[in-house]
């Protein structure tokens, strides 16, 4: 990864402030399964564990829903990036 991604990372983990977030209000693993997130950062580190988030609506019923609601725009955060990063690698055409 180039250091302008890493950078990019980290600042929209900063940005989320998540570091911040205690997870233990949030559901633990169900049938549906699990979310789990280690964040080693600036000296911080956080391990998260959590039932599997399928929308937004998921947040909206436990006893942190500001938290998770955090989490899960991270989440979405993470998979727009890859997805780009993915994206560009596989582009058959360079942009020009």
């Amino acid at each position: 990864l180039s250091p302008t991604l890493i950078n990019e990372i980290q600042r929209i983990i900063k940005d989320s402030e998540i570091m911040h977030e205690d997870s233990s209000k949030w559901p633990h693993q169900d049938e549906n399964g699990r979310l789990q997130l280690e964040i080693e950062m600036n000296g911080q580190s956080i391990n998260i564990e959590t039932a599997k988030i399928s929308s937004l609506a998921d947040t909206l019923s436990t006893e942190d829903p500001e938290g998770l609601r955090v989490l899960y725009y991270l989440i979405q955060d993470f998979k727009c990036i890859i997805l780009s990063i993915i994206s560009l690698h596989f582009k058959i055409k360079p942009i020009a």
